[in-house]
C-alpha cells in the first residue's frame, strides 16, 4: 500500500530544502513592473537607389516580471519590431513598396551579476512580403546569448547619463557581445526558411567621447557577422558617430556614418548614412 505524506510532513521537507539552498540564490523580491525599453529611428542612405533610401523602424521590449537577489538580479521580456524601406527612382519619384516589411517578436531573460548583464532570448525574424503570392520570405528563429556590461541596455545608459553635470572630455565605454545559433529543425517553414546561415556572433561599443551636461559625443562601431552552411562568412558592419541629448524619460540622437552590409538577406552594401533616433 502507498502510503501518502501529510501536509505537515511536505511543509517540514520544503523548509530543510531552503535551509539547505545557497545563500542569495533565491530572489528576495520578485515584481511586475511591466518596465518598457524601446527605440526607434529615421536615416538616409546615401548613395540612394531604387530599394534603399528612407528607412525607418520601432523596437521595444517590456520587463514583465523582475526579482531582486542577493547574488543575481534578473528579468524575464518579450519584445516586437517593426522595419520598412523606401527607395527612389530616376527622377528623384520615391519608390514606397508596402510589400517590404520586416517585423521580429522576441522573449528572453535577463541577469545582471556584479554589473554585467547576460540575456538568453529566442528571436523570431521574417522579412516579410506582404500579402504575395510568389513564394514565402526568409524566415528564422534564432536563439540568441548576449552578454554586456550594465550601460548596454539603453535604459541604464540613460539613466546613468541624464543626471550628468560636469563637461569635457572623457573615456566612457559600454560593450555588448552576442552569439546566434540558427537551430536547423525539420519542421514548418516558420522555422527556418530560405536562408543558408549557421551562426552569427559580434557585437559592439558606445565609447562618449566629450560631453557637456546631459549631452554627449559618441562613437559607436558595431559588427555582425554571418556563418553560412557551405563555410562562407558574410557581414553587417557599421561605424557612426552620435550627438545624443540624454533625458529623464527618453534620449535622443542625431547620427552619421558609415555601413558595410553583405549578408544575405537584404544587403545594403556600402553606404553613408543619418537620420534620428530615439531611446526610451
Amino acid at each position: 500500500m502507498m502510503i501518502m505524506p501529510d501536509r505537515r510532513s511536505l511543509i517540514l521537507a520544503a523548509g530543510l530544502l531552503l535551509s539547505l539552498w545557497p545563500d542569495g540564490a533565491l530572489a528576495s523580491e520578485i515584481s511586475f513592473p511591466l518596465t518598457w525599453n524601446g527605440r526607434g529611428y529615421i536615416l538616409r542612405h546615401h548613395p540612394s537607389d531604387s530599394v534603399f533610401f528612407f528607412d525607418g523602424g520601432l523596437e521595444a521590449t517590456a520587463d514583465l516580471v523582475a526579482w531582486d537577489a542577493d547574488a543575481v538580479d534578473g528579468a524575464f521580456y518579450i519584445g516586437a519590431g517593426f522595419e520598412v524601406g523606401m527607395g527612389r527612382q530616376d527622377g528623384g519619384l520615391v519608390v514606397f513598396d508596402p510589400n517590404d516589411a520586416h517585423y521580429s517578436i522576441r522573449g528572453g531573460v535577463r541577469f545582471e551579476v556584479s554589473g554585467i548583464l547576460a540575456t538568453v532570448e529566442m528571436l523570431h525574424d521574417c522579412f516579410h512580403d506582404v500579402d504575395r503570392h510568389d513564394g514565402v520570405s526568409p524566415i528564422w528563429n534564432v536563439a540568441r546569448l548576449g552578454a554586456g556590461s550594465r550601460g548596454s541596455l539603453p535604459r541604464h545608459r540613460r539613466e546613468r547619463w541624464s543626471t550628468a553635470a560636469r563637461s569635457g572630455p572623457l573615456f566612457d565605454l559600454d560593450w555588448r557581445a552576442e552569439l546566434w545559433l540558427f537551430p536547423r529543425l525539420d519542421l514548418y517553414e516558420w522555422v527556418q526558411h530560405d536562408h543558408d546561415l549557421s551562426i552569427a556572433c559580434g557585437g559592439g561599443i558606445d565609447l562618449a567621447l566629450f560631453h557637456w551636461g546631459r549631452n554627449a559625443l559618441e562613437l559607436r562601431p558595431d559588427a555582425l557577422l554571418f556563418l553560412e552552411t557551405d563555410g562562407d562568412w558574410s557581414r553587417r558592419v557599421g561605424a557612426l558617430v552620435y550627438l545624443t541629448r540624454y533625458g529623464s524619460g527618453a534620449a535622443a540622437a542625431l547620427f552619421a556614418g558609415r555601413l558595410w552590409d553583405n549578408q544575405p538577406i537584404r544587403p545594403a552594401g556600402s553606404r553613408w548614412v543619418f537620420g534620428f533616433e530615439f531611446l526610451l
